[in-house]
Parts: C-alpha cells; structure tokens; sequence
C-alpha cells in the first residue's frame, strides 16, 4: 500500500549508511540495469556486424532487435525509473520500492533474455511480458499523479503511445513486416526526442540557473513560454505527421517541419545562456545534448533533401547524442542528487560526456566520407567507453543507502 512519505524515511545528510539498497527507487536498479545492459547490447551488436554472431532466426530480425533494444529495452528502462522516482518528488507518495519494484526489474530482465531464444513461442512470452512491464511502470505512475492532482499527467498519453508502438514493432517484425517494424522503430525514437524535449525544456534551464548561482558567470536564463508552447506543438505535428507519411501521398515532406522543429529548439537553448553552462561539466553536457537534437532534426529534415546526409544516419545524431547523452547526463545528475551526495562531477564523467558525444558524431558524419562500417564500429566502442565509466563511478553509489 502507498503512503505518504513520513519524515522517518528522511535520512539526514549528515549520516553515512553504507548498507545494500538497490530497490530503494526505481532509478538505482534503472539506471545501473539499463547501463549495464547498454553495453552488452552494443558488444553484441558489434559482433553481429562483424559477422561474429548471429540472432535467433525465428525471433527478430537483426537491425529491429537492434532498434528495440536500445530504444525500448534501455531508453525506456531509465526514462520509465526517472518518472518513477521523480513522482515520489512531485507528489510526495511512496513511489515503486522493494519487492514489487525487484518484481517489475526482473519482468524487463526476462524480457531481454527471451529475445535472443530460438523458439517463437519464447519470443511472444517476451512480448507478453514486455507489455506487461510497461503497463506495470505507467499504472503505477499514472495512480500517483492522479492521487495528487499532478501537472504531469500529460506524460501519461506519450508512455501509453510509446507503449503501443513498441508493440507493434515486436508483432509487426515476427510476423514477417520488418519494413513496418523499422518505421515504427523509427517512430519510438522520435517519441523519446519529444520526451526529452519535454523533460529537458523544464529541467535544463532550471538545472543551469541553481547550479550556476555560486559561479563567477550565473546564468540569465529568459523564460520564453510560448517558444515553448510552438516547440511542444510542432513536435507532436512532426510526430504524427513523419508516422503517416509513408501510407499516404502527401504534398509536404516531413523535412521541412523537421528542420522548422530544429530551429525552434537552438533558439530555445540561446536562452538559456549556454556559455554560462562552460563552468559545470553536468550543466554543458545537457546543453550539449539538446543542441543535438536541434541539430538533429535539421540534418533528418535535410536528409530529404539532399544525399549528404542519410535518414538513418541523422536519426542517430538524434538517438546518441541527444537521447543517449541527455540520459547519461541526467543519471549522473540525478545519482548524485537522491543519494545525497554534492551535485558535482567527477573528473572520468567529462570523459564520458565527451566520448558520447563523439559517438553521435562519428555515426552521423563518417558514413557521408564512404567510412561506414568505421562509423559504425567506433561509434560503438565509444558509447560502450563512456557507459562504462557510468558504471564504474556510479554502481557504488546506486547500490548503497544515501548519505
């Protein structure tokens, strides 16, 4: 049964507790699960590339294993266990904890597991369980937010749409459509950029005035509400719109809407005063990634006109350097900050930032210099690099008590 959080659960900052508590909220098990898993899949990946390693032939096919589980095995674990523990905040309710939380953790392990069995009939029990995973995460979500009157309710719809395409892409692929499976894929990793344009519109600019108060340079971050209003508006058009696109013939390419939405994101992230973003390595890394996505969605507008550039190639612009960075920017933002530590990075994590976003570089722009396969390869072993200083700085950290 939920609660009220009483101030008993409240550990002073002042007083180590150096005890196991990995299912104390969601983002422990999320964030250490998710980024362990992040570099499996990529070695896996790799390995499949290279001709080293071959999938189930009877589950998905290559590519869309590859786009499911990046997107819906380890994006949604850690933007699904943020909501999570950001609802006990925004609600002050007992969010996901304990039992029922290892339950729900270990339902996303199967899942994962499952996908790379021989038998068909595994593979559905993995869609099965995948839907059972999500409407575990946005039901309990969803119960919080409705019990406290919550402004966040509007997240609900997008987790609900980003539920149904994640299993349209699993039926879709088993059943022999892997084009429709590639588009809807396509589609997921368009939704994620409008959920980090969502999450990171309200947090970035928030991040970048409080911690920049005690710097030399304090941020002047200018609210720009109704940039705001247009930016969230064109993003659900482009979503819905790059989605039908394909079945109908119609006039307007998605591109120029893409290239509009990109504009409007760098001139929403002008205001926020990313120079003064320099002095913190967890402020610049999250200015860096959504000046990815701005950037990212004009080069996927530009795709369709010009050869340059290929779609597949800008969407991972979007993919790693805007999704992939801003989750590894947050998670080491919000590992600190729910575990009572100083919100400051450690040294190895600029590292890390700079590595991830030379990944989203190098698989954006090297296949237009003929360098496909290195683009690929390098842009794995980056990821893979600065995930694995995530975990190596944070696993201590995500699995002990709070200071």
């Amino acid at each position: 049964m939920m609660s009220h959080i009483r101030p008993e659960q409240i550990k002073p900052s002042d007083q180590k507790q150096p005890g196991f508590d990995l299912f104390n909220l969601a983002f422990r098990p999320g964030f250490l699960g998710a980024s362990v898993f992040s570099l499996l899949a990529l070695s896996l990946w790799l390995l499949v590339l290279n001709g080293q390693l071959s999938l189930p032939k009877q589950g998905l096919s290559s590519v869309i294993w590859h786009f499911h589980e990046m997107v819906f095995g380890f994006a949604a674990f850690v933007a699904l266990s943020f909501l999570l523990t950001a609802s006990q905040t925004w609600t002050q309710l007992r969010s996901l904890n304990g039992k029922p939380l290892f339950l729900w953790c270990l339902i996303w392990a199967s899942v994962r597991i499952l996908l790379w069995q021989e038998n068909l009939s595994l593979q559905y029990l993995a869609f099965g369980l995948q839907l059972i995973w999500w409407l575990i995460g946005i039901g309990f979500l969803a119960q919080l937010l409705y019990r406290a009157k919550n402004r966040n309710l509007m997240l609900l719809p997008l987790l609900s749409i980003m539920m149904l395409i994640n299993m349209g892409i699993i039926v879709a692929d088993l059943a022999g459509d892997t084009a429709l499976a590639l588009h809807f894929g396509r589609t997921g990793v368009l939704l994620f950029a409008l959920l980090a344009g969502i999450l990171g519109g309200r947090l970035i600019p928030m991040f970048t005035c409080n911690g920049t108060k005690a710097l030399p340079l304090a941020a002047k971050v200018i609210a720009t509400p109704r940039l705001t209003k247009l930016l969230i508006a064109t993003a659900l058009i482009n979503n819905l719109y790059a989605f039908i696109y394909p079945f109908f013939e119609l006039a307007l390419v998605p591109g120029v809407i893409m290239i509009f939405l990109g504009s409007l994101q760098l001139i929403q992230l002008y205001h926020w005063h990313p120079r003064a973003s320099l002095q913190a390595p967890l402020l610049w890394s999250l200015h860096l990634t959504y000046g990815a996505l701005g950037l990212g969605f004009i080069c996927l507008g530009a795709s369709f006109f010009t050869e340059l550039i290929r779609f597949a190639d800008a969407l991972h612009l979007i993919a790693i350097g805007a999704i992939g960075g801003m989750i590894l920017a947050m998670m080491s933002r919000v590992s600190l900050g729910h575990t009572g530590r100083l919100i400051q990075s450690a040294p190895l994590m600029s590292l890390a930032f700079a590595m991830m976003l030379g990944a989203a570089l190098t698989r954006a722009f090297l296949p237009a210099l003929g360098l496909v396969i290195e683009a690929w390869q390098l842009s794995a072993a980056l990821w893979v690099g600065a995930f694995a200083l995530f975990i190596l700085h944070y696993s201590s950290i995500l699995i002990r008590q709070r200071l």
